[in-house]
């Protein structure tokens, strides 16, 4: 404060003694500073150079009249920028998402709305009624438990109880149906294992297997290897530009996916829950809608079309969306890069921007050195990408999911970039939200163990290797079998499918426990004595040791290996919703007719 008055003080000073000279300067600084307006400022006439050379002295004021003149106008200025970024700040900023009203806060509806207008995923999920689907059945479930997996696959052959032993309820599962279940969810095979060399030897061979390629696998394999090439090729700027290209490619996959949904407006929905549900949706939608949303209208003269679901669409339409153009086309690009003798195409430069540059002939010094040092990196590309990815598995799945794991190396690349997958093919969906996980789904047990199997060994099986997944799936569905589980087998598949093992007390206290019951309600229409009930337990009691005694002395009711309703043998000829006990007690009531 001090320096800065001593400063002021000396300059009042030259002012008042060498007036004119330093009115001389200060007109040449203020002209430099505002060449455009100086000449327009009230009293600037008194600080110009040929003025004062006249002989003309400036007053004392006019130093600080002119001052003052000149903020005023920058005050003016600063005013009216405020008030512009005030109108744009109250336009497009964040204000109104952060005014919450409600006293609960933001609606999960309300959050989409914001988060849609940057994020095409978001918006995809706005615009379908996703909350309406169930998570149990149809196209909007969840994976499957043990158990379901097991009855979807018809393998279920029956349910065996031993209290003998006093062990846990077991499964009896069909193996070869479930192993065959298991093999059908591998995805088709994959191209590049038909190549005589496991290399990427020739662009044309490239470009055939990625064509046999499905269009659900090329949009996962463009940006998971576009991605891990640029990593092992391109610099550091070259490989942060490389990310935000994927992700933008990503954005793409939902913004084609959007565009489907603005085209068929309210005719295309996710999916449905039964063969039930999409008859009541289809009737109410071709009847015009009911409830508060109100639906499209057709074109005049246009029939109203019946629903269709997004897997369906996809069905026919999907192969032909441009973003899968896009990958196709980039897929090869990137795969056949260290190919220029059949591209005619070769590193020459780092563009400005960080990426590679390519060309037909490098024509410097400096761009064949460059050519020459970055082909190196292009061929320890492919050969890494070969090994670890497209010639590491024999199946699908397999070069999917190496693909996503080799380029979570290099950064992130979640499952939910590609979830569209669940309402178009949800076993491929499944297995790719399943890589990275320490356990596999149920129903993804044996992909799973196949590709562990390959990724373990370091080597392609052609075989199926699928060994524990059916036991371990097994075990897993028997560690939930309640009382209301086994209830429920019995009356789908009927009494026959629950077989079970009894000790001689068990048939005691059970069995001649239910005949005295029998006996005080009598049979048909004659009364039991206790005696009679007492000689008929022991003589159903002869029969069944007779015929079914173990090495251990216990019981095995029904202990044959019974098929499950019509994926087996017939079952015998008995009700099919009555409980065991009452099935003993059926049969126990019809041997005692000889009794009277």
């Amino acid at each position: 404060m001090i320096g800065m008055g001593m400063i002021m003080f000396f300059c009042t000073v030259l002012w008042l003694a060498a007036r004119r000279q330093m009115a001389n300067i200060y007109g040449l600084i203020r002209s430099v500073e505002f060449p455009f307006i100086w000449e327009y400022l009230p009293a600037s006439a008194n600080f110009k150079t040929e003025i004062l050379q006249a002989g003309h002295k400036p007053s004392f004021a006019t130093i600080y009249l002119h001052s003052t003149y000149i903020g005023m106008f920058f005050l003016a200025m600063i005013a009216v920028i405020m008030l512009l970024a005030l109108i744009r700040l109250e336009k497009f900023g964040i204000k109104k998402h952060l005014d919450i009203k409600s006293p609960y806060g933001l609606s999960p509806d309300d959050v989409m709305t914001m988060y849609a207008e940057v994020e095409p995923s978001v918006q995809f999920f706005k615009d379908y009624p996703l909350l309406e689907l169930s998570t149990t059945r149809g196209d909007g479930r969840q994976p499957m438990r043990a158990m379901e997996v097991i009855e979807a696959a018809g393998a279920l052959k029956g349910l065996k109880e031993d209290f003998a032993s006093g062990e846990l309820p077991t499964l009896k599962v069909d193996e070869g149906a479930m192993r065959q279940w298991f093999v059908d969810r591998l995805g088709p095979e994959n191209p590049f294992i038909d190549f005589e060399i496991p290399a990427l030897e020739t662009a044309p061979a490239v470009e055939a297997a990625i064509d046999k390629l499905p269009w659900t696998a090329v949009l996962i394999l463009y940006p998971a290897i576009w991605k891990k090439h640029s990593f092992i090729v391109d610099s550091k700027d070259g490989f942060d530009l490389t990310v935000d290209l994927v992700d933008g490619f990503i954005a793409d996959i939902w913004k084609d996916l959007n565009a489907l949904k603005r085209r068929e407006g309210d005719r295309l929905v996710l999916g449905f829950d039964d063969d039930d549900d999409r008859a009541i949706k289809n009737s109410l939608y071709l009847e015009g809608g009911s409830g508060k949303k109100k639906r499209r209208k057709p074109k005049k003269g246009a029939e109203r079309q019946e629903l269709i679901t997004l897997g369906e669409l996809l069905e026919d339409e999907g192969a032909n969306l441009p973003c899968v153009k896009t990958a196709t086309e980039g897929l090869k690009r990137i795969l056949t890069r260290h190919l220029g003798r059949d591209t005619n195409e070769y590193p020459l430069r780092e563009g400005s921007d960080g990426l590679i540059e390519y060309g037909p002939e490098a024509k410097q010094a400096s761009e064949q050195a460059y050519m020459e040092a970055t082909i190196k990196k292009l061929t320890l590309a492919a050969k890494t990408i070969s090994s670890e990815t497209l010639f590491a598995h024999q199946y699908l799945y397999g070069l999917v999911g190496a693909s996503l794991e080799a380029v979570r190396k290099t950064g992130i690349m979640p499952a939910l970039n590609f979830r569209w997958l669940r309402f178009y093919d949800k076993p491929f969906w499944y297995f790719v939200e399943n890589l990275g996980m320490p356990s596999a789904f149920p129903e993804n047990a044996g992909a799973y163990e196949h590709y562990a199997a390959e990724r373990i060994a370091k080597i392609r099986l052609s075989v199926p290797y699928i060994e524990t997944a059916i036991n371990g799936l097994r075990i897993e569905a028997e560690k939930y079998l309640v009382d209301e589980e086994k209830s429920r087998i019995a009356e789908e598949y009927g009494s026959e499918a629950v077989r079970r093992r009894m000790t001689d007390l068990d048939i005691d206290g059970k069995l001649v426990e239910g005949l005295m019951g029998a006996a005080s309600g009598g049979v048909g229409n004659s009364p039991l004595s206790a005696d009679v009930a007492e000689a008929a337990a022991n003589h159903l009691r002869e029969v069944v040791h007779a015929s079914n005694t173990g090495s251990d002395g216990a019981v095995e009711v029904d202990d044959g290996d019974v098929l499950v309703g019509d994926r087996g043998v017939d079952a015998p000829d008995q009700p099919t919703n009555e409980t065991a006990e009452e099935a003993m007690m059926r049969d126990a009531k019809s041997g005692l007719g000889k009794f009277f």
